[in-house]
């Protein structure tokens, strides 16, 4: 069996712990001990760690009621967050406000109903202004892999409630580079009985002096077990509105370039991807950034040719487009949600280059500098190319580098490559990333 040396700086709450045993699926228990703590240990991060265990120890007593619960899940339905469950506390504490169905928030009003009968509230290093202030301070966020894509909310009898900090990953990397990441955890029976009977009434009180079942979980357990995790995590771009297919209709034919009229404009899209392996550590949820870049010309009133770069985001330029864990793991081909990758594909741009970035946690930046080609004859042959420099700050690192030649794209655009076809078009796959591009010509 497989040992986990990982050394958490959030285990260090009531002690340091001693782990006593491996399972296969990734759990890993541990048995706390009342020792003192590392000295060597940052003590903002210690303190940091604490607040956010004991916001998850409360919250695992929240998601007891079932309204919280099925709020919880409906979170997985927000445009922006790919079928996976994630949602800002503080936006909810602050708004009050399921953003799915308008209502009022059960969550919050579970977090308030249980203050005065919990068991964990009862502790004395739980104090419930306390958390609510935390949750504001750090801007906490709440994200469940495979909770709403795997289990009902109405069936499960246990709920495995987790956290992380960027510590966690740090210290992870520094271990082992090739750490896919665990975080601690606690498990919370869910009661098969009324509300009332689900907020702490009658059950054992567990001090801070009581031993508690502590467990190491990673991905593979959070498929198999229902999961919530608590940390600060990039929030999504929110909308209030359920995900849905854009029209996707396009050219399936392969197209002879040369025979496309100069007053027709080619439309490109991608409408689909495939992420073939996760892009970040458990329990992250995979950000990508595409660019779409061309060079172009214009000739001034002294006749003189001026080259230059167009770099399109087709993704935004800020939290990026989200693929969940899930989907990742079931292979599944996800709709892009981009319009056009290129709004307008002229002749005069015999070249596509496209990159695609991942998030990655900790330091890393994009600062890329080539050329792209452009024909200013108009007889399909590069004349000339645009120097062009992307420079991003989104701590993240390349997929893939590739350009793309117009006429191939589309001659190709129907045929059968290696990679078979999708949705009748040519299939691309770079570093673990699938695609197709549709191109579209109108008038």
């Amino acid at each position: 069996m497989n040992k986990f040396n990982f050394y958490f700086f959030s285990l260090i709450i009531m002690g340091t712990t001693a782990m006593t045993s491996c399972q296969d699926n990734g759990q890993v228990e541990i048995e706390k001990k009342k020792t003192e703590t590392t000295a060597a240990t940052p003590t903002d991060i210690i303190e940091y760690e604490r607040k956010l265990e004991d916001l998850a120890r409360y919250m695992g007593e929240v998601f007891k009621d079932p309204d919280a619960r099925k709020e919880l899940f409906g979170f997985a339905e927000l445009k922006g967050n790919a079928g996976e469950v994630q949602y800002n506390l503080r936006r909810l504490f602050e708004e009050k406000t399921d953003p799915v169905s308008r209502k009022q928030s059960a969550i919050v009003q579970a977090f308030n109903r249980n203050a005065s009968n919990s068991r964990v509230a009862s502790e004395a290093s739980i104090n419930i202004d306390s958390l609510k202030s935390f949750i504001n301070q750090h801007d906490i966020s709440i994200i469940a892999p495979y909770l709403a894509e795997t289990f009902d909310p109405d069936s499960i009898k246990e709920l495995t409630v987790s956290w992380w900090t960027e510590e966690m990953e740090i210290e992870g990397l520094k271990k082992d580079p090739n750490w896919k990441g665990e975080t601690p955890a606690i498990k919370f029976k869910i009661e098969e009985k009324e509300k009332e009977a689900t907020i702490g009434n009658n059950q054992e009180q567990i001090g801070i002096n009581n031993q508690i079942e502590y467990i190491i979980i990673n991905d593979n357990y959070a498929y198999e077990n229902p999961t919530i995790i608590f940390g600060q995590f990039d929030e999504p771009n929110y909308y209030r509105d359920t995900l849905h297919s854009p029209d996707y209709s396009s050219t399936y034919r392969d197209i002879d370039c040369r025979k496309i009229p100069e007053d027709k404009t080619v439309k490109l899209k991608m409408p689909k991807l495939r992420l073939h392996h996760n892009t970040r550590n458990w329990p992250n949820s995979n950000r990508l950034f595409i660019f779409a870049i061309t060079g172009d010309y214009s000739i001034d009133r002294n006749g003189i040719t001026n080259l230059h770069q167009n770099i399109d985001f087709p993704w935004g330029n800020e939290k990026g487009f989200k693929v969940s864990r899930f989907s990742v793991r079931k292979g599944k081909w996800v709709n892009s949600g981009i319009s056009y990758l290129k709004q307008n594909w002229k002749r005069s741009q015999p070249d596509l280059r496209i990159m695609v970035a991942a998030r990655k946690d900790g330091t890393g930046d994009i600062d890329y500098t080539g050329n792209i080609s452009i024909d200013t004859n108009g007889d399909f042959h590069t004349d000339t190319s645009a120097k062009f420099s992307l420079k991003t700050k989104k701590h993240a690192y390349m997929l893939f580098n590739v350009i793309f030649d117009r006429c191939a794209v589309m001659a190709e655009n129907g045929s059968d490559g290696v990679y078979g076809l999708m949705d009748g078009h040519h299939i691309y796959h770079f570093n673990g990333f699938s695609f197709y591009l549709a191109p579209e010509i109108s008038e």
